[in-house]
């Protein structure tokens, strides 16, 4: 037996006219509107039977998606229309999440203890029916509560628990009644022009409200005009607007006005217009709704969570989710529930390794957790952090995005009766890890990819590589909490030479010629700082195969972004051009070539020791690529595009107090000083580096003694300054200051040269108060008394001196060369192990005249 027929609805001591609510189930935030005289009515034959309870909770049976009530057993359904004395002649029906409900300024602007303005509650109108009802209208399950005794067995029927009928009604009841008021057509939009309604409802001013966790919503009448969720923090210009929906489509705004509100979208034709753009500290996040990977795989899948229970059994029923085929395709809603399940037991098998997941199993877990989150959220390419974009020739686009982003609360405050909105509390994480470096090192990774083969000895794309192996982030409470990046520069060649594999200051081996920096976060006053350097005492000794360079050996290295520049591509598509580069400290260790010890800075025996050799800053490897991005849910994927490296050493400085000379090498002995470095390489348009003398430089003979063939095409060279003392009151304004050349050719045998550019700027001599011309024959380099020639040079004493040797000079004035007959020598000497001792770093002079021969 079940109920039926129509009853008048009275309130004892109430008022003709006044406005009173029937509660429609356990909530107060649900109720129906009705004055004395209404008439509720009754239809038996409604579905009775929830064949499957709880839908979700540890011990759920999953029903048939959308049947939460079938017909084996039935009762009788209701609904309430105007009475006789009703002018409205319309019925409304007022429903909002009991976790989430809209509160506005208090009229009277009270305060509470803490001087905070206490807030009204705000009655959100949901729908409005008329007096068609019945089967073929409307009417939906109320259930009679107030009649509800202790718990009894009623002819040998168990009665439900108290807990178990609130379950019943948040999972059953309640979301089978909105579907009824929903789906018979009951209006949620405003009214015809000049309609006044119930109450005057059609015509009512707008409201901003808020709920308790500080989302402000605009409502007029029964309609939502915006939603605002968050503040991207903090507060900046450049940040994008509110994250907000606006001109609400009517599926979203009959969801956040359901009671026990759990809703989950992938797809974003009902929600309307959504300002989707977000950012944490300058990290930019785009709830990129409707975004498809593949088949069975999803991202920026949104969730608002209003309602008890653990996110990780809401998920495994579609059932308990708030009109899911109004905000998923029908066909994707096992999928998902699939999709989400797997994502967060995932998430909870990781907290071991990545401990920054803890507060994601800590919301996933808990069912008192309210709030709305993202998963797999796109981060923006275009808007990521300026310092950090050098990081993006280094990542797999695919993979990279946000495990999660989420809205927990915002801060509001009350101005003038006006809600205001200055913060929102936001969290998310960031956790990228590269597919080798996780197979490398045991760590789980959401890659399939397989594991990588085995290290080769120079990266597929050249002898440079770029890698970040690992960046997370973790953001709790608008605030970047957690950073930890690991990055990886691949550099098989040094100096145009290949590297062999060596090991680090700590003995470990280098795998593929790698250096690996750290990243650190710092925020000095609000303004975030990143870097990424090698770790302290950490040092990588590359070992060349070069007769020339011994090893390199980097104390240091940095990397950094130093340009980038955005502009509009093909189809919509939007082109970052970034420049960035590696900057390395350390050593260049030469070895010590037999016969003339040219390059003077290394270890005597040539063995790897660290801290020996020329010490150099600003030696650059430049990085320049191109991020092609487009915009939207069904954009192409984000991808790197010529991506190019260049070994930049022209703007090495060397500092001779860090370094280290070869006892009895050229310099040892002849004082110059070191003043850069000169690549002589083929240009980008393809045509021959110049040569020494294309430049001022010409060449000085060697001794045969040395063991090397003459200069390549290519080459680099050493440049020092040479201080050629004076030559007297005609030379003392020419500033008698010469430059040398120490080059070598990256090849596989010794090719190499020294040079000098004479004061003057003319290499055949010096020029002599603008009307004499000293002229040189020949240049020449000797080491008199060295035995043997060695590579030291080692004399019967010691180390034997080297002299600079200007061959027949001659004084020319006018054409004519004095002396006419007979040569002249000059020689610039370096000091002996006696004079050194008394004028360090000192160079003398001596000449030599040598007459001509007389005849017979």
């Amino acid at each position: 037996m079940a109920p039926k027929g129509s009853f008048s609805l009275h309130i004892p001591g109430g008022t003709a006219g006044a406005t009173y609510h029937l509660l429609c189930g356990l909530a107060g935030t649900e109720s129906i509107a009705f004055q004395i005289g209404d008439i509720l009515t009754l239809y038996p034959a409604q579905p009775a039977y929830a064949g499957s309870f709880p839908i979700y909770g540890p011990s759920a049976a999953q029903a048939a998606p959308g049947q939460l009530l079938g017909s084996k057993y039935t009762t009788s359904w209701a609904t309430v229309t105007p009475g006789p004395n009703n002018t409205a002649q319309q019925t409304v029906y007022y429903s909002q999440p009991q976790q989430a409900p809209l509160f506005v300024p208090g009229a009277t602007g009270a305060s509470g203890p803490t001087g905070a303005q206490i807030l009204d509650l705000f009655q959100a109108p949901a729908a409005v029916f008329g007096p068609a009802a019945g089967p073929s209208g409307l009417s939906f399950p109320l259930f009679p509560y107030a009649g509800i005794g202790p718990t009894s067995a009623t002819q040998g029927v168990p009665t439900f628990r108290i807990d178990e009928l609130q379950t019943f009604e948040e999972q059953i009841l309640s979301p089978t009644r909105r579907r009824q008021i929903t789906s018979a057509g009951a209006s949620a939009f405003p009214g015809p022009t000049g309609a006044t309604g119930h109450g005057g409802l059609w015509a009512a001013p707008s409201a901003v409200t808020t709920t308790p966790q500080g989302f402000l919503t605009t409502v007029q009448g029964l309609h939502w005009q915006n939603v605002v969720l968050a503040l991207s923090s903090p507060a900046a210009t450049g940040n994008p607007p509110p994250m907000a929906f606006s001109a609400l489509a009517a599926p979203l705004q009959a969801a956040l006005q359901t009671n026990q509100l759990f809703l989950v979208a992938s797809n974003p034709s009902g929600l309307g217009s959504f300002a989707n753009e977000l950012s944490i500290e300058g990290w930019p996040f785009i709830f990129n709704v409707g975004a498809k990977t593949a088949t069975g795989d999803f991202s920026n899948v949104l969730i608002f969570k209003f309602r008890p229970g653990r996110l990780v059994d809401l998920v495994a029923s579609s059932n308990a989710w708030t009109q899911a085929e109004d905000f998923n395709a029908p066909s994707d809603i096992a999928p998902l529930s699939a999709w989400l399940q797997a994502y967060f037991s995932q998430a909870q098998s990781w907290v071991s390794e990545y401990p920054d997941f803890s507060k994601f199993v800590g919301i996933i877990t808990n069912p008192a957790w309210t709030g709305v989150l993202a998963l797999r959220t796109d981060i923006s390419l275009d808007q990521f952090p300026s310092q950090l974009k050098c990081l993006l020739a280094g990542i797999d686009l695919s993979l990279f995005n946000a495990h999660h982003v989420g809205i927990e609360v915002n801060y509001v405050h009350v101005r003038n009766g006006t809600l205001e909105l200055p913060q929102s509390s936001l969290f998310g994480l960031i956790n990228y890890v590269d597919p080798a470096y996780a197979h490398a090192h045991n760590l789980p990774t959401a890659s399939s990819a397989a594991p990588p083969p085995a290290a080769a000895s120079q990266s597929a794309s050249g002898p440079y590589d770029f890698k970040v192996q690992i960046l997370q982030v973790l953001f709790a409470n608008s605030k970047i909490a957690d950073f930890f990046s690991k990055i990886k520069l691949t550099a098989a060649t040094w100096f145009d030479q290949a590297a062999t594999v060596e090991t680090d200051a700590s003995g470990a081996a280098l795998p593929s010629y790698a250096i690996e920096l750290d990243g650190h976060y710092e925020n000095h006053h609000g303004h975030p700082s990143y870097t990424f350097v090698t770790a302290k005492n950490q040092h990588y000794t590359f070992k060349l195969a070069s007769p020339i360079l011994n090893y390199v050996e980097a104390l240091k290295a940095q990397f950094v972004t130093i340009h980038s520049a955005t502009a509009p591509g093909p189809s919509g598509t939007s082109i970052d051009s970034i420049e960035s580069a590696f900057n390395f400290w350390g050593y260049m260790n030469f070895k010590p070539l037999p016969g003339f010890d040219i390059f003077s800075f290394g270890s005597p025996t040539g063995a790897v020791q660290p801290g020996e050799g020329l010490y150099f800053s600003n030696l650059a490897i430049d990085l320049d690529f191109q991020v092609i991005s487009g915009s939207g849910p069904t954009a192409a994927p984000p991808r790197v595009a010529n991506r190019t490296f260049r070994f930049q050493p022209a703007q090495m400085t060397f500092d001779p107090s860090l370094s280290k000379l070869r006892p009895g090498s050229l310099l040892s002995g002849f004082p110059m000083a070191i003043q850069g470095l000169i690549p002589a390489l083929a240009g980008a348009t393809g045509g021959p580096p110049p040569k020494p003398a294309d430049l001022g430089y010409r060449a000085i003979t060697l001794p045969n003694a040395l063991q090397a063939g003459p200069l390549g095409t290519q080459w680099y060279a050493l440049q020092f300054h040479l201080q050629m003392g004076s030559m007297g009151a005609l030379a003392a304004k020419a500033g008698f200051v010469g430059d040398m050349l120490a080059a070598w050719s990256p090849t596989d045998q010794a090719q190499v040269m020294l040079a000098i550019k004479l004061p003057g700027g003319d290499n055949s001599g010096f020029s002599l108060e603008n009307v004499l011309k000293l002229t040189i024959q020949d240049i020449a380099f000797t080491q008199p008394g060295a035995n043997g020639g060695g590579a030291t040079g080692a004399g019967p004493t010691g180390p034997a001196p080297y002299m600079l040797q200007f061959k027949h000079l001659g004084l020319k004035l006018v054409g004519v060369t004095f002396p006419p007959t007979g040569n002249t020598d000059l020689y610039l000497f370096g000091p002996t192990a006696t004079s050194a001792a008394l004028h360090p770093g000192s160079l003398g002079w001596y000449g030599a005249y040598v007459g001509p021969t007389a005849a017979g």
